[in-house]
Formats: structure tokens, C-alpha cells, sequence
């Protein structure tokens, strides 16, 4: 049990993402962070959410998956 003061996280999404990456040790304390990024709506999301966490440490990385027939077309 730690004995220094309490963390204080975001709520909602950006606190779960925040514990969740804490507790996994899945982000490095400093220097930039790339995160794959396909432009659907969870990616967005996440993109969004580590770039709260993380001001001007994250970079996306644009993947096109091919899950969508339509997803070549929407990235060029």
C-alpha cells in the first residue's frame, strides 16, 4: 500500500484508460507515444482519450485494416 499522496485521475473513460494503462505498465513515462489509428470510431476514441492523458506526446500512425470494403478509399 502506498504511503505517498493519492493519484488523481480523470473520470469517466479517460480514468478508466488512465488505470487501465497504470496498471499494465503500457505507456512509458516520458517521450512520445504512436498510437494505430484506422479512423473508426474506437480508434478515434482512443486516439482521443491518450491525447488528453498525454498532451503532445502522441502521435497517430493511420492503418488501413481492410475490414471495411470502403476503408482504402477513406484513407487516400
Amino acid at each position: 500500500m502506498s504511503t505517498g499522496p493519492a493519484c488523481t485521475e480523470p473520470a469517466g473513460l479517460a480514468g478508466a484508460v488512465a488505470a487501465y494503462c497504470r496498471d499494465h505498465d503500457l505507456l512509458p513515462a516520458a517521450g512520445p507515444v504512436a498510437v494505430a489509428f484506422s479512423g473508426g470510431l474506437d480508434s478515434t476514441a482512443l486516439l482521443h482519450v491518450l491525447a488528453q492523458l498525454l498532451p503532445g506526446r502522441v502521435h497517430a500512425v493511420h492503418v488501413d485494416h481492410g475490414i471495411v470494403p470502403e476503408s482504402h478509399g477513406i484513407a487516400a
